[in-house]
């Protein structure tokens, strides 16, 4: 639920930052013909930022635990995801030639699902067997 929530702020970030410069007749230059890229950049950001806000305080209740290093695990292993997000999406559009749409959801739920979960729940936001039944 966190991922799909954080999912959708990046999405709707990269959309209006994305058609916000596109449609603006005084941008131009590097920012005009890379609007699409820094939106996905600004998107993930602030998706991560939800996710992890959310799981710290909602999925995974590990708050009370200290944040630098739950902060400094959920940037490892989001680097880690952001790669195999990009790898995924190349490979099935470039390479398998799905519809970029596509591939990027399919590879999404797969590092969600199989990378981000595991990690967030057994290495990020681990909490003490002795803490737990407390």
């Amino acid at each position: 639920m966190t991922a799909f929530m954080a999912g959708l702020i990046d999405f709707l970030v990269m959309t209006l930052w994305t058609e916000a410069w596109l449609n603006s007749s005084a941008i131009h230059g590097f920012f005009h013909l890379h609007a699409a890229t820094t939106g996905t950049a600004l998107g993930a950001m602030v998706g991560a930022v939800t996710n992890f806000l959310l799981n710290r305080h909602w999925a995974f209740r590990a708050k009370h635990l200290p944040l630098q290093g739950q902060a400094l695990r959920y940037g490892i292993v989001s680097g880690l995801s952001l790669g195999l997000n990009v790898t995924g999406v190349y490979f099935l559009s470039e390479k398998a030639h799905w519809f970029y749409l596509a591939a990027r959801f399919f590879t999404a739920v797969m590092v969600a699902v199989f990378f981000n979960y595991p990690l967030h729940r057994y290495f990020v936001f681990r909490v003490n067997i002795k803490e737990s039944l407390s």
